[in-house]
């Protein structure tokens, strides 16, 4: 059964492609045999009606619009999402006037590892969504379980409710913001000795396989060449070898700083389970201690390492 936000959705969607207001429409569709959502590319307006809207669209759409700076574009977003398309505009990698941001309400997305704990594709023939539930059925007939149980661990801490940003609202949200320390896990590694940080550190990238799918599925991540695939310098090897992943990691890591939004599509990408946002997360928390600015709340305030200002902490200076 369809519900009110999808309707919305595939209504508005139609009413700006036909009238020609955007170009296309970044969205969500139904995955291969019903299974799960993927992102949906829509030109023409008769094919609004594969549009869908759930829990299981975890996807950040804002990572595709870099590819589309030629066109008008309609983009649906998820409370987090927005946060990312502020960053994308602060840096001018997209045009304000050009984008049409489709804000949908968000309960929490699922967890894709926990989900495919719960219901392996190969014996998953359908899942549905009804009310709180999830309902899988497979050739041993229906298990229902609770959305609260699949919950991607970044919902479980998330304060954002409301789009930072927007043109239409297609729906609004009960939920309320979690009281629980986003930074919680975070305090406590950094509170460690060095050598257990690095030790930490170590032992979460030797589950790296270096697919670079915490790259592709980020959307601060938009270079025309990544350092990993310059070739003049050569900075590292792209090969699964601890150190190449460690200077990787770490590489890519300082690029974010004062940009990460915390919007988790490097966690949910990541097929071997590298939480990256215990790292991330920390320079977040620098970011928000030290400059007191939060990545992707407002559109017109600069980045720090975009700016100088006489009270910059300079003690790192030599």
């Amino acid at each position: 059964m369809m519900s009110p936000v999808e309707q919305k959705l595939q209504t508005v969607a139609a009413d700006l492609l036909s009238t020609e207001k955007v170009d296309l429409v970044i969205a969500y569709e139904r995955g291969t045999a019903g299974i799960g959502v993927r992102p949906a590319f829509i030109c023409d307006p008769a094919n609004t009606d594969r549009l869908v809207y759930n829990p299981l669209c975890g996807h950040n759409l804002s990572v595709y619009l870099h590819r589309h700076k030629d066109k008008k574009v309609a983009i649906v977003a998820k409370p987090c999402d927005t946060r990312s398309l502020v960053g994308l505009i602060q840096e001018r990698q997209i045009e304000r006037d050009s984008l049409t941001i489709l804000a949908v309400p968000c309960e929490g997305v699922i967890d894709p590892t926990r989900l495919e704990a719960l219901a392996p594709a190969e014996k998953t023939r359908s899942l549905a969504i009804e009310n709180d539930q999830l309902i899988i059925e497979t050739d041993n007939g229906q298990q229902h379980t609770p959305l609260k149980d699949l919950l991607s661990p970044g919902c479980c801490t998330c304060t954002i409710t409301e789009p930072v940003i927007s043109d239409q609202l297609l729906g609004t949200s009960n939920r309320q913001p979690c009281k629980t320390d986003e930074f919680a896990q975070i305090k406590v590694l950094a509170e460690k000795t060095s050598q257990d940080r690095w030790e930490d550190f170590c032992a979460e990238m030797s589950k790296c396989i270096t697919c670079f799918a915490c790259r592709n599925a980020c959307p601060a991540c938009y270079c025309t060449t990544c350092f990993v695939d310059a070739s003049g310098p050569k900075w590292l090897g792209k090969t699964d070898d601890l150190s190449d992943v460690q200077i990787f990691h770490i590489t890519r890591m300082v690029h974010m700083a004062g940009r990460c939004t915390g919007c988790g599509a490097c966690l949910r990408a990541c097929p071997m389970g590298v939480n990256l946002q215990k790292y991330t997360g920390k320079i977040r928390l620098d970011a928000r201690e030290f400059f007191d600015f939060e990545a992707g709340d407002d559109p017109e305030v600069k980045p720090p390492l975009s700016t100088y200002s006489e009270s910059d902490p300079n003690e790192f200076f030599m």
